[in-house]
């Protein structure tokens, strides 16, 4: 699995997304629930709320299995009320956790995860996708209707 094929897989789930989002619930963790089994139906080993080894009152979203392969998935959404600002500081913060998320001796991948559900929010995940670069991070980003993905990949 790359970045890609998780960004294709919350696509998919586009108009799920909308729909949870009119709910007014705290609708990350719904989508956490349905990454988590989308990712099972292909096959992938999911295990959430992992503790951080540096910090145990941190929790990593998902780390997935893929043959020998790991990726540490962070995953923050844009709120139910629409503030697009707060986006980044939750991908910043996801940034700075999973710059320290290591297990000794393996190779793993990072991933921080966007999710916008408005043209506010994509706008801001286009902002962020141009600033990234500045900061030696990889990154990239795609939308259907009114959903955006971006996920930054840490190195």
């Amino acid at each position: 699995m790359n970045a890609s094929d998780l960004t294709d897989l919350i696509l998919n789930l586009s108009d799920r997304i909308v729909r949870a989002v009119t709910t007014g619930a705290d609708w990350e963790i719904w989508l956490q629930v349905e990454i988590a089994l989308a990712l099972e139906e292909k096959g992938i080993t999911v295990t959430r709320e992992v503790k951080y080894p540096s910090n145990f009152n941190w929790q990593l979203d998902f780390l997935v299995g893929v043959g020998l392969d790991l990726c540490a998935i962070e995953l923050k959404v844009q709120s139910a009320l629409g503030r697009a600002l707060e986006l980044w500081s939750g991908i910043d913060s996801d940034l700075t956790k999973l710059d320290n998320f290591n297990l000794q001796n393996m190779k793993i991948n990072k991933w921080a995860v966007g999710v916008a559900h408005n043209k506010e929010g994509q706008e801001a995940l286009e902002q962020i996708t141009k600033m990234l670069p500045s900061m030696n991070r990889q990154c990239s980003y795609r939308a259907s209707g009114t959903v955006g993905v971006i996920v930054v990949e840490i190195q």
